[in-house]
């Protein structure tokens, strides 16, 4: 059994010519098309989802409802973190059940009923370096659900998953911050929500 590891990076906008210049020459085959991606995360009344999430408690759980490119296919997802691992779970919901969704919340055994209360929107790129796959986020932004007010993010996000010798190259030849805040917890920090 090979090794993965999964890290998160951010990078600021004077970075992106450095990362995109590793891509040129690394020979960096783009594997899919770029997508817009919305995801509209779900809360309880008292910002559960976030606590957990932000002093680090397991289990826990990111509830949302995401799109790809088009508001045509709607789809539920769950991500759960616990001293297991990482599970993911996702539906294809139609636009019916969406609406419902959206206005009368998710009824969860964990948190109780949530609702819908941050969007995130952002632009995705895939890439691959022999067995190295690469995300690039840009252009992220973040809006309260029931506000018109778009806050923009000043950084971009990758994410690499690979095994640790290759992840090792790249942080050597590139000067990345890792990660671990999500772009779900960005959004509820520089709302100031919680």
């Amino acid at each position: 059994m090979i090794s993965r590891l999964e890290k998160k990076y951010i990078i600021n906008h004077h970075s992106i010519f450095e990362f995109k210049k590793f891509l040129l020459l690394s020979n960096a085959k783009k594997i899919y098309p770029s997508r817009s991606i919305i995801s509209i995360y779900f809360e309880n009344l008292n910002n559960d989802c976030y606590i957990d999430t932000a002093e680090g408690n397991t289990p826990r759980k990111k509830i949302r409802i995401r799109s790809y490119n088009t508001k045509k296919n709607y789809f539920l997802e769950t991500k759960i973190t616990s001293n297991e691992g990482r599970l993911k779970s996702t539906n294809l919901i139609n636009n019916k059940k969406y609406k419902f969704l959206s206005r009368y919340g998710i009824m969860d055994n964990d948190y109780g009923i949530c609702f819908p209360k941050i969007y995130t929107m952002y632009e995705r790129s895939y890439y691959l370096i022999n067995n190295l796959r690469i995300t690039f986020d840009e252009n992220i932004k973040y809006r309260l659900y029931n506000d018109k007010k778009i806050f923009f993010d000043n950084v971009n996000v990758v994410e690499i998953k690979s095994n640790i010798s290759m992840i090792d190259k790249i942080e050597e030849y590139i000067s990345l911050t890792e990660t671990k805040c999500s772009k779900y917890m960005r959004g509820f920090e520089y709302l100031n929500y919680y």
